[in-house]
């Protein structure tokens, strides 16, 4: 969120959309109470201040935030000289640029380039702790998601089932909107899209499997979004290819090229087995505060066997096994036996669980194709997936379809 504060109306408004097509939600002041109201109201992530703003001026409202923040402060104006930018400078100012110089572009671009510096060493430690490691892939995704919390534009994330999306939706959460909702949807089930409060974080699962009404809907509400400075922020959840994939072919196109303005990756944990290690023993703590037994924790032992797996269903998969381990373990330290046991278990219980979800998912596509007589949308739109995903399942399980 940009807070804006310029007395000069159609300038204001004309920065105002440079400033939302990078993906800031502005809100606008034409004066220095004014904005230093919306200021302590809102803690806006940037602020950008016209030099001579009517009562007091911008060096005032800079001083006024500075008293108890370090949010970053760029003063502009029409024409100047250099005792302008010196004082600004000198009073905490991040910056401080003439309009008659770099224009409206350039001013917009420098607020986009000043929320983008280096995250802060807190904000990336708060994101290691929501997604552990060190391999380079994962400290991208941290970089990505440090960028991205100071804008109020959807975030598309991408990745395998259990690769960390939901942690990372909550990660990128906190550290935007601490203080607000967090709301957890999923697109099959939504009849119509829901109120959110203000400055809530919605994330949303599955969602090229929105009914095309509610598509649209969603497409203008995201758009609206745009100038409503305390509007939701939305998160959406998709597969590693994206919305690109075949399941998402049904999606409305100028939607998802609003989702894919910015999209972080999620990597799988066999793409980074340096961080197994790291997750390990973090789940590992998780489960043992949830199941009472804090002082629990993983030898080396365990978490080099446990890191030689593929771990094909991600952290969900690693995090199940560890629970049961934490669970059956009678001493303060699991070692390499009790990891070998919980490994050999899992081993077997992926088999039944294939076959069950399997014979599952069969059983649900045969009742759907019955109750709607074999039409596939409407089976779609029973079981919460596209047309694809039901020509999928009739071809893998061998079920005829009535024509």
């Amino acid at each position: 969120m940009a807070l804006l504060a310029d007395d000069r109306r159609a300038a204001r408004r004309a920065l105002a959309q440079a400033l939302g097509k990078r993906g800031f939600l502005v809100l606008e002041a034409s004066g220095c109470s004014d904005g230093w109201r919306h200021f302590a109201r809102e803690a806006p992530d940037l602020v950008m201040a016209h030099l001579a703003l009517p009562e007091e001026g911008g060096l005032s409202l800079l001083a006024r935030i500075r008293a108890g923040s370090r949010a970053p402060v760029i003063l502009f104006a029409e024409k100047g000289a250099a005792s302008d930018a010196v004082a600004a400078l000198k009073q905490g100012a991040d910056n401080f640029a003439l309009e008659s110089e770099i224009g409206r572009q350039g001013l917009a671009e420098l607020a986009a380039r000043c929320v983008a510096q280096p995250a802060a060493a807190a904000d990336l430690a708060q994101l290691a702790q929501a997604l552990p490691g060190k391999s380079a892939q994962i400290r991208r995704v941290h970089e990505r998601l440090a960028a991205l919390a100071p804008l109020g534009a959807p975030v598309l994330l991408c990745g395998e089932r259990g690769s960390g999306r939901g942690a990372a939706a909550r990660a990128l959460h906190e550290l935007s909107r601490p203080q607000r909702p967090f709301v957890a949807l999923h697109a099959a089930q939504l009849q119509a899209l829901p109120v959110l409060p203000r400055g809530a974080s919605a994330c949303v699962r599955g969602v090229q499997h929105l009914a095309p009404p509610l598509q649209r809907a969603l497409r203008e509400r995201l758009r609206a979004n745009g100038a409503d400075c305390g509007a939701p922020r939305w998160i959406f959840c998709s597969g590693p290819g994206g919305l690109r994939h075949a399941d998402a072919r049904d999606l409305d196109r100028a939607l998802a090229a609003q989702l894919q303005r910015f999209q972080v990756h999620l990597p799988a944990l066999r793409e980074r087995p340096e961080d197994v290690a790291a997750s390990a023993r973090a789940l590992a703590a998780q489960s043992a505060r949830a199941l009472g037994r804090p002082g629990c924790r993983l030898s080396d032992d365990a978490v080099a066997l446990l890191s030689i797996e593929p771990w094909p269903g991600n952290l969900a998969e690693l995090g199940a096994v560890i629970e049961r381990m934490v669970a059956f373990s009678t001493r303060p330290e699991i070692g390499w036996r009790e990891a070998e046991e919980a490994l050999n278990e899992m081993h077997l219980s992926i088999e039944t669980l294939r076959a069950n979800r399997q014979q599952q998912e069969r059983e649900r596509l045969v009742s759907a194709l019955r109750q709607t007589g074999g039409n596939v949308t409407r089976s779609a739109r029973l079981l919460g997936c596209s047309r694809t995903a039901i020509y999928r399942m009739v071809e893998r399980h061998g079920v005829p379809l009535r024509r």
